[in-house]
């Protein structure tokens, strides 16, 4: 098995040589090098990737200023980079500041909460002294929306820069890596399964936090801001985190009520279990086949398990792109299978 240089036309050409048992043989190994190699550098690494991603979503805008509204590409580049700056920061200082005024309520509620499981019959106050015991660990809450590499002054400043130069310049020089990538019926299927994915799951990330925050605001439910949040990203762990989501949200309504259902906890509590049912059906039905869609034809195991797999071990950005790494991952084991059958089938 002769092993060319390092030229991606090359490069394809010889994998497009190799058998089944060999491509295993390489790509097993290759996969869990990866892994080993980016664990321990894994924060470093996160404001690079988190700025690929962002690039990766926002370069079809790139194009289109530069084609369709024929705008220097420079030009287009630094508009929408500052745009997409003043908006990220719009919307960090108010997510930030309605986080730690929940978390705060939320501390201040304990004493309230605590009184409160006191009038619950006996057989109930065990488990709801666990539970509150679970929402009153502020630290836990604020590490969950905190991101790993902004963990202290120094780092955050870092970090950030960071992320910006690194978007800027994967922007600017996006059409030269392009160009660089084989243009092929492989490629193609890969790139548009990402793009598929990564902008399906963002949108329904954000729908699925707008439309809940708005629903227990208008129950009048403590803490909607951050159980709302909760429930956009649980949407990136398939059946365990909506769950999961819908069960805090349940937890949260019963330990504190809702000046709705002040005469029975118990009504509170099976409103937002019913439309907690209720958004995840019109997300089903709705959002997902026009937004996300099949994108990725994974079984529904393996995605669950991918999640849980790349979260553990690369927290948030694991959470985000595990699935289309496996996704792409499947796309061109499919394609050498697909030409591993149809050379047999020339010489049975």
């Amino acid at each position: 098995m002769n092993i060319p240089s390092l030229n991606l036309k090359e490069t394809a050409t010889w994998l497009k040589t190799l058998t089944v048992p060999q491509l295993l043989l390489i790509f097993a190994p290759l996969t869990f090098l990866i892994i080993f190699l980016f664990l321990p550098i894994r924060e470093v690494l996160t404001p690079f990737i988190f700025a690929a991603v962002v690039a990766y979503l926002l370069t079809p805008l790139v194009e289109f200023l530069t084609e369709k509204a024929h705008l220097p590409r420079i030009i287009s580049i630094v508009g929408i980079f500052f745009i997409f700056i003043i908006l990220l920061s719009v919307t960090l200082t108010q997510v930030i500041a309605l986080v730690n005024g929940e978390v705060r309520q939320l501390s201040e509620e304990s004493r309230s909460v605590s009184l409160y499981i006191k009038t619950l019959p006996g057989w109930a106050q065990g488990p709801a002294i666990y539970l509150a015991a679970s929402f009153q660990n502020t630290s836990t809450l604020k590490q969950f929306f905190t991101l790993p590499f902004l963990e202290n002054t120094a780092s955050r400043v870092i970090s950030l820069f960071a992320f910006f130069v690194a978007l800027f310049y994967f922007l600017k020089d996006s059409t030269r890596i392009g160009r660089r990538v084989p243009q092929t019926g492989l490629t193609r299927t890969i790139n548009e399964t990402l793009q598929n994915y990564v902008r399906g799951q963002a949108i329904l990330v954000i729908v699925m936090t707008l439309v809940t925050w708005i629903f227990l605001s208008v129950l009048g439910i403590k803490f909607a801001f951050i159980l709302s949040l909760f429930t956009g990203f649980a949407e990136l762990i398939p059946y365990v985190g909506p769950i999961t989501a819908g069960g805090a949200a349940v937890i949260v309504t019963f330990l504190t009520g809702s000046p709705f259902f002040q005469e029975s906890a118990l009504l509170g509590v099976l409103v937002v279990a019913a439309g907690y049912f209720l958004l995840r059906q019109l997300e089903d039905f709705l959002v997902v086949p026009h937004v996300v869609g099949r994108s990725v034809k994974l079984h529904p195991l393996i995605i669950l398990f991918t999640t849980l797999f790349a979260g553990k071990l690369f927290g948030f950005i694991g959470l985000l792109l595990g699935v289309p790494f496996v996704a792409t991952y499947k796309v061109i084991v499919e394609a050498f299978l697909k030409k591993e059958a149809a050379f047999f089938n020339k010489h049975p």
